[in-house]
């Protein structure tokens, strides 16, 4: 699904469109990398996509069904459990902002599932078999890092840091959430993309999805989690 870059440059979007202030901008920021904080815990260290697969789908507030990680397919109850699941964490608190992320940072992936994921394993079966290990995923990273790179994105890594962390109960922890946030701001960020200190890397080549396509994608992703959030 999409990496980390575009979940905070999504959020971001959403956050500037509700007109939120700093502090819970920040809030959002964190929030929407809250879901993939499941890849931190030391058991999926180098797991592949269908061994992290049952955290990732309860991580990620997918509906319940037998369909494994990668291959849902009822993108309509993946949304409404999302949106229930949002309104169940707000309670009667709807300035809960890092609930309101990591319910971007799920409809961004929902949306992820329904254009660039299913049109890459409609086109190319025989390489998103292969999961992390494809070059699908190889050139995401190298997309991300690209992302990283563009000026938006010092405003977001600037605000990042402000939020505090909190469980989200049987679905990523604070401690995971924490772990996330820090790899982003590590030299040394074990099997993940390293952000600091990077190079912008030339992305002309990638032959699955181009920047200019990720691009777009953050921006209708954002309008996407508006239409439903609102």
């Amino acid at each position: 699904m999409a990496f980390p870059m575009v979940h905070l440059r999504v959020a971001y979007g959403v956050a500037l469109a509700l007109g939120l202030n700093e502090d819970d901008t920040s809030a959002v920021l964190l929030g929407a990398l809250a879901p993939d904080g499941v890849h931190f815990r030391p058991r999926f260290n180098n797991a592949t996509q269908s061994g992290i697969g049952a955290a990732k789908k309860l991580s990620h507030l997918c509906p319940p069904g037998s369909e494994p990680w990668g291959q849902v397919t009822d993108n309509d109850g993946w949304v409404a459990e999302a949106l229930r699941l949002h309104y169940v964490w707000q309670g009667y608190d709807t300035s809960d902002y890092l609930a309101l992320g990591y319910v971007t940072h799920v409809l961004t992936d929902i949306y992820n599932n329904i254009t660039i994921w299913h049109d890459y394993r409609t086109a190319f079966p025989m390489e998103a078999a292969k999961g992390y290990a494809s070059e699908y995923y190889a050139g995401l990273s190298a997309l991300d890092l690209a992302l990283y790179h563009e000026a938006e994105t010092g405003r977001i890594m600037h605000l990042l840091p402000m939020a505090t962390p909190r469980d989200f109960a049987g679905r990523v922890t604070a401690i995971e959430i924490e772990a996330i946030r820090a790899g982003l701001f590590s030299r040394s960020n074990g099997n993940f993309t390293v952000y600091i200190d990077s190079t912008a890397p030339d992305v002309s080549a990638f032959m699955y999805v181009t920047f200019d396509q990720i691009k777009q994608f953050v921006t209708n992703a954002k309008d996407f989690v508006l239409s439903k959030i609102k």
